[in-house]
C-alpha cells in the first residue's frame, strides 16, 4: 500500500500542475481500513483550524 501511494506521489508531482500542493505522509500503525478515521480528522482539522478561545 505504501509502495502505491508513493508511486502515486511521485506521478502526480511529475505532472506539475499548477496550483498543486501535496503532501504524502505514512501514519504508523494504520492499515488501508484504520487509516481513514485518521485521514479525515487531519483534512477537517486542516480544512477548519481551531479558533482562539474568546
Amino acid at each position: 500500500m505504501v509502495a502505491d501511494m508513493r508511486r502515486f506521489e511521485r506521478l502526480l508531482k511529475s505532472r506539475r500542475y499548477p496550483g498543486l500542493r501535496l503532501r504524502a505522509e505514512v501514519i504508523a500503525g494504520e492499515d488501508h481500513l484504520s487509516v481513514n478515521p485518521v485521514a479525515l480528522t487531519r483534512a477537517l482539522k486542516w480544512a477548519f483550524p481551531a479558533r482562539p478561545a474568546r
